[in-house]
């Protein structure tokens, strides 16, 4: 997957917020911490899912070394597994890719939505 270098410094940088958001001096300055807080939470959920792909990549190696057991049963039961991982990880690079994304400057403001009953028609 490209950008996996992009991704590792992400969860760097969270972890790094996470680090900042612990000492008790940045709960003085509300405005640093409301910055690192949205900052923080705006990287939690892309952190989950490449915790996410890291862990199946894992998994699916494990299964690769378990084809080459002698034992015909094992190597079944890491076949099936393998496939169904290799399912799993084409749903989270497709959910990393869609996190990836550009926000919209806009996703963060105020909508007010009025609502009539009985205007227009007839």
């Amino acid at each position: 997957m490209n950008g996996i270098s992009e991704l590792d410094n992400i969860e760097k940088k969270y972890i790094e917020l996470e680090k900042e958001l612990s000492n008790p001096e940045v709960y003085k300055d509300k405005k640093k911490y409301s910055e690192l807080a949205k900052a923080h939470a705006n990287l939690g959920e892309i952190v989950k899912v490449y915790r996410e792909y890291k862990s199946l990549l894992k998994a699916i190696e494990e299964n690769k070394e378990l084809l080459k057991d002698p034992d015909d049963e094992i190597k079944e039961l890491a076949k099936a597994e393998l496939k169904e991982l290799e399912g799993k990880i084409e749903d989270v690079r497709k959910r990393l890719k869609i996190l990836l994304l550009p926000k919209d400057p806009l996703d963060e403001r105020s909508v007010i939505l009025e609502l009539r009953a009985g205007t227009g028609g007839e």
